[in-house]
């Protein structure tokens, strides 16, 4: 194992040892805390930016049919119910039935969506996709998380599958109930600037989530080791360009934490040279890489690093396409970017976790790969007017 690879293993162990980094709980805010310290030992400084946001604070979430009990997660962006309880047959979804069944990816997928939207169901459950470990709940983003809609929705595992398409097929009735209320809290980014050699120049962003469901070890671990090694790296690279570094909380309720730093950076969206945005599941074993560049110059720049590192991804996002994770928030707004997801066999599931989860090598290389996109981006050898990127 090189010494890159031990870095990685040690960042991404620690990382999946805190525990369950959900936006705003005790988790989150020691996980800010260490990785704060994590990149003021690298020898710079850092600063912990809280914001405030109205945290759902789950009390019950269990769906009852006859003697068995299944406790389940609800949806973040479905509306609270006025009455907690509910009560009616199950059926499948876009059924007359009162309580809707669905298998499903741990996505937003759209015949759920136009089901909450056209609240034809009192209520719908959402089992696990059978392909996924049992025993536990890969939970959906809850991405209007500020703007719930629809009728409320509890996520549960796949392990009583067989149970509730008997159900279904005999259209029992059963009993939700999903009691919880939103309450003051806070979250927080953590966040670095570099300056350049130029610094009236444009800076460069480079942004990662750092909370997710359960402990995200493959999800989120690929993008703090990177983000950590590019931050060290360029402590030490003599470039034009200044950095501006964030890893943000919020990721799975709509981003809350990007948005609050485009808040208090306004314009930057727009006026920073380049965004790097180093996204979920580049780390997981099995993981389908993607990667997604603004425009040409941006793929260039890339394939350049991508060829001396040996790296190649699965699939590309074609420039112009709205791409997925938080470049889309910079893609909305008209900045430019270069971004890395991927896929996960353990999506939002408990079962993400260190080490099995994760892909050291693959992680040491893809990290290696956006080192080198960072120093060309910032100017390191002139290379900041090269491949049609100006000045």
């Amino acid at each position: 194992m090189s010494s890159l690879e031990e870095q990685i293993s040690e960042v991404i162990a620690a990382y999946s040892s805190q525990g369950n980094h959900r936006t705003g709980t005790d988790v989150d805010h020691s996980s800010a805390e260490w990785l704060a310290a994590t990149a003021s030992e690298l020898g710079c400084a850092t600063e912990i930016v809280e914001f405030g946001f109205n945290r759902l604070v789950v009390d019950d979430a269990t769906l009852t049919v006859g003697e068995l009990s299944i406790d389940g997660v609800p949806l973040f962006d479905s509306e609270i119910p006025d009455d907690p309880v509910i009560s009616g047959k199950l059926g499948v979804l876009g059924s007359d039935a009162e309580i809707a069944i669905h298998m499903s990816r741990p996505t937003a997928q759209p015949d759920v969506l136009a089901a909450r939207r056209e609240d034809r169901h009192r209520a719908i459950v959402l089992v696990t996709d059978e392909r996924m470990p049992s025993g536990g709940v890969a939970a959906v983003n809850g991405d209007a998380y500020a703007a719930p809609f629809g009728p409320p929705v509890l996520q549960v595992s796949s392990d009583h599958w067989a149970t509730l398409q008997e159900c279904m097929r005999s259209g029992t009735a059963a009993r939700l109930s999903i009691r919880m209320s939103r309450l003051p809290g806070t979250a927080s980014n953590v966040e670095v600037r570099l300056p350049g050699l130029n610094p009236s120049l444009s800076p460069v962003v480079v942004m990662t989530p750092r909370s997710g469901w359960w402990r995200c070890a493959s999800e989120r671990g690929g993008g703090l080791v990177c983000w950590l090694q590019t931050l060290g790296d360029l402590l030490h690279t003599p470039v034009t360009r200044s950095f501006v570094f964030t890893a943000n909380s919020g990721h799975e309720l709509g981003h809350l934490g990007l948005d609050h730093f485009i808040e208090c950076n306004p314009g930057l969206a727009q006026e920073a040279f380049a965004w790097i945005h180093l996204g979920a599941n580049f780390a997981a074993r099995g993981s389908d890489v993607r990667v997604q560049c603004s425009d040409d110059a941006m793929v260039g720049l890339l394939n350049d690093a991508m060829a001396v590192e040996g790296a190649r991804p699965v699939t590309r996002t074609t420039p112009g396409e709205r791409p997925r994770g938080e470049a889309s928030n910079v893609f909305d707004m008209g900045g430019r970017y270069v971004s890395i997801i991927g896929g996960n066999p353990l999506f939002h599931h408990p079962a993400d976790v260190f080490p099995d989860a994760v892909d050291v090598a693959r992680t040491a290389q893809w990290t290696r790969v956006f080192v080198r996109t960072a120093r060309a981006l910032g100017g390191y050898g002139d290379t900041r007017h090269a491949k049609g990127l100006g000045s």
